[in-house]
């Protein structure tokens, strides 16, 4: 599969899991042809508009930006800009970061667990989901403004928030989402522990609760240097964008 097709696949992916979110807030968002966007305002951390086409889409996509920060929030706005294709400096945004869309094959040598790795198990019940969003907000500068991962997330078929444990120990944890043909990675993150070895022993789980999905996820820094490591290969860049007020 090309690079752009695989790119379209994982904005597709990411778009579900940031409506996901949004439907455990305040309500689903909105999906149209080129994009999708939340009027309500995403939780903290997360997109109110992710782009699924890139040059081809640029004005629809431009167009909707104008008319969703026309809606006063104390917040400001944020856009996932998935094929690096858009200049949102005219509406007053900034670069938040740049990133890297990676992907890899389900049936990858992602190493064998070795002793010492921890075991992953799916979270199904609300107070272990609170002790892995601490967790999750204690390796993520930033992360503390309020709740982000609500129970409704923990019936859905297609989504399985899984932590990554040695004895009692939370040592990282990360999300998966099935969608668009894809199986997507997001929110990783290691506590004590080797970011590469959370890559791989995710990797491994994610083999056997979604057997036949290819692997997308975007990263950028130590994460990104970790996931490349862990074997996923970058196939395209994104941009967040945020304006605030």
């Amino acid at each position: 599969m090309r690079d752009d097709e695989i790119v379209k696949q994982a904005a597709d992916n990411n778009a579900l899991w940031c409506d996901a979110i949004c439907a455990a807030h305040r309500g689903a968002g909105e999906f149209h042809e080129t994009y999708w966007l939340t009027r309500l305002g995403a939780p903290a951390r997360y997109p109110d508009m992710v782009t699924l086409t890139g040059p081809s889409g640029a004005g629809e996509q431009i167009a909707a930006i104008s008319a969703l920060i026309q809606r006063p929030r104390l917040g400001g706005w944020s856009v996932k800009d998935c094929f690096h294709s858009l200049d949102l400096q005219v509406l007053g945004f900034e670069r938040l970061f740049d990133a890297e869309w990676l992907s890899a094959t389900s049936s990858m040598d992602h190493g064998r667990p070795a002793t010492a790795d921890p075991r992953w198990t799916r979270i199904d019940v609300e107070s272990d989901l609170v002790r892995w969003e601490q967790a999750w907000a204690g390796a993520n500068v930033g992360a503390e403004e309020g709740r982000t991962f609500m129970p409704g997330l923990l019936s859905a078929p297609d989504i399985h928030i899984m932590s990554a444990r040695i004895g009692g120990a939370l040592v990282g944890g990360g999300v998966l989402n099935a969608g668009a043909g894809v199986l997507g990675f997001s929110n990783l993150f290691a506590s004590g522990f080797d970011l590469e070895a959370i890559w791989r022993g995710l990797a491994r789980a994610a083999r056997g609760a979604f057997p036949q999905l290819p692997f997308v996820a975007y990263e950028r820094g130590e994460a990104l240097a970790a996931a490349h490591r862990a074997g996923f290969v970058a196939k395209g860049p994104l941009r967040i964008w945020r304006r605030v007020g």
